[in-house]
C-alpha cells in the first residue's frame, strides 16, 4: 500500500518539510507517490531528483493520503483508505475552524509541542494527534567550519513577512552597532531588492540612528539555488532569528546542523530544539495581535497572537555575540539536530500513522507499488474549505 503525498513541492517550508517527510519515508521501504512537484527551481539536484522519482510512481485503489498544506487549503482524497492531515502553526490563539477541518480527517501530525498544544486548546483529541519533528537533510547541511573573514557577520535569513521579526533586528543592529565598521547584517529573502532596501531604510531609520552612522548591511534578493545555501550560511558568523512565532523552524535547524550559531525567539515550535544550551534566546515582553501589516500579508491571521521581541533582549545578544564562545552550545546542538534524519524522521511518521490509525499497519505499508503502467482513480478530492 503506497502512500500519496500531496503538497505544492516548491521552496516553501511547507514543501522543505514535505521533502523531508516523502523522502525519510521512502527509505524506510515504505513506497511513496508524491503529487504536486514544480519544475525544481531552487532545490538541490539531488532532492529533486529523489522527489520526481517519486512523482513516477503508481498509485492503486488502496492508499493513504497524506495532505500536507496550510489548513485552508486541506483536502480529502475519497479513493484512500486513511487521510492524515499535516499542519502546523505559528502563533497562539490559532482560528478555531482549524479543528473543525483538521476533524475530517484520521489523523494529524504536528511538527512540534507547539502546534501540538495550539491545536489541543482549540478542541482537537490528543489521541489523533502526533508531533514528528521536521527533518534535516545531513546529507547536505554537514558540519562545517563556519565565519567570516572580513567582518564578523549576522545572517538573517528567511521570507520578508513581517513575523519574521526583520524590522526588530534592522532597528537594533543599528542601534547596536552604531559606527561599527567591523561587523555586517547579511539579509538572504527573496522579493524585489529595491522594496526591501526602502524597508531596510524604514526599519533602520526607526532606530534613531543617523544613516551616515549605520553599519553595513547587505541584501541578496535573488533566489539561490538549494545546493549552494550550506556554503552561503557557512560564510556568516551567527544565524539570527527574531521571529514572531515558527511552528518548527526548519531554517534554524540547518544553521545548527552546519555549525553555525544562533541566536533566536524563545517562542514556538523551535523551541523543542533551541534551549539555552544550544542557542541564545531572545526574550519576548508577552504578545501582540497581528497588526495591520501582518494581516495584509495573511488576512485569516486575524485574532491570533504573537511573541513581543523584547528589543533590549535582542541588542544585547547581538552586542556581545561578535566575543561570545559557542563552541558548547555548537556541539549541543549539533547532537539534538543530527537526531532529526530523513530516516529517523521518516520511521517516525511511519509509526505515527500506525499508532494513530490501527487498521493501517506497517505490513500494509510496506506492500510493493504495482509495476503496471496502468495508473488507477485516485477518487474524488474534496477541498474543505477556503480561508
Amino acid at each position: 500500500m503506497p502512500i500519496l503525498y500531496k503538497c505544492n513541492f516548491d521552496v516553501s517550508g511547507f514543501a522543505y518539510a514535505a521533502y523531508g517527510y516523502s523522502i525519510g519515508i521512502n527509505n524506510n521501504q515504505v513506497p511513496v507517490s508524491v503529487d504536486g512537484i514544480g519544475d525544481g527551481s531552487g532545490l538541490d539536484i539531488v532532492t529533486y531528483n529523489k522527489i520526481l522519482n517519486l512523482s513516477k510512481n503508481l498509485i492503486r485503489s488502496n492508499y493513504v493520503a497524506i495532505s500536507h498544506f496550510f489548513p485552508g487549503n486541506l483536502n480529502i482524497s475519497q479513493g484512500a483508505l486513511a487521510n492524515i492531515a499535516v499542519v502546523a502553526c505559528e502563533s497562539n490563539n490559532i482560528p478555531t475552524i482549524w479543528n473543525d477541518i483538521c476533524s475530517k480527517f484520521d489523523a494529524v501530525i504536528v511538527p512540534s509541542y507547539f502546534c501540538y498544544s495550539n491545536f489541543l486548546d482549540i478542541g482537537f483529541p490528543k489521541e489523533r494527534m502526533s508531533i514528528v519533528s521536521h527533518a534535516v537533510d545531513l546529507g547536505l547541511y554537514k558540519y562545517r567550519n563556519c565565519g567570516n573573514k572580513d567582518k564578523y557577520t549576522f545572517l538573517y535569513m528567511n521570507s520578508w513577512l513581517y513575523r519574521k521579526g526583520w524590522r526588530e533586528l534592522i532597528e537594533c543592529f543599528v542601534k547596536t552597532f552604531r559606527k561599527n565598521k567591523d561587523v555586517r547584517l547579511l539579509i538572504k529573502t527573496i522579493g524585489p531588492e529595491t522594496y526591501i532596501r526602502n524597508c531596510v531604510n524604514v526599519a533602520a531609520l526607526n532606530s534613531g540612528v543617523e544613516k551616515r552612522e549605520w553599519p553595513q548591511i547587505d541584501i541578496i534578493s535573488a533566489p539561490m539555488s538549494g545546493d549552494s545555501l550550506p556554503g552561503f550560511m557557512s560564510s556568516a558568523d551567527c544565524f539570527v532569528s527574531p521571529h514572531y512565532g515558527e511552528g518548527f523552524g526548519l531554517n534554524i535547524a540547518n544553521a545548527m546542523a552546519i555549525g553555525l550559531p544562533c541566536i533566536v525567539t524563545g517562542f514556538g515550535g523551535n523551541c523543542d530544539f533551541c534551549k539555552a544550551d544550544t542557542c541564545n534566546l531572545i526574550s519576548h515582553n508577552g504578545f501582540q495581535k497581528s497588526d495591520k501589516g501582518m494581516l495584509e500579508q495573511i488576512p485569516s491571521y486575524e485574532g491570533t497572537l504573537w511573541a513581543k521581541i523584547d528589543k533590549d533582549s535582542l541588542c544585547q545578544l547581538l552586542l556581545k555575540s561578535p566575543s561570545y564562545d559557542y563552541i558548547n552550545k555548537k556541539e549541543r546542538a549539533r547532537k539534538i539536530v543530527e537526531k532529526l534524519s530523513y530516516n529517523n524522521i521518516g520511521k517516525q511518521f511511519i509509526d505515527s500513522i500506525c499508532k494513530m490509525v490501527p487498521r493501517i499497519t506497517i505490513d500494509i505499508l510496506k506492500e510493493a507499488i504495482p509495476t503496471e503502467p496502468e495508473r488507477y482513480s485516485l477518487g474524488q478530492t474534496i477541498k474543505l474549505v477556503e480561508l
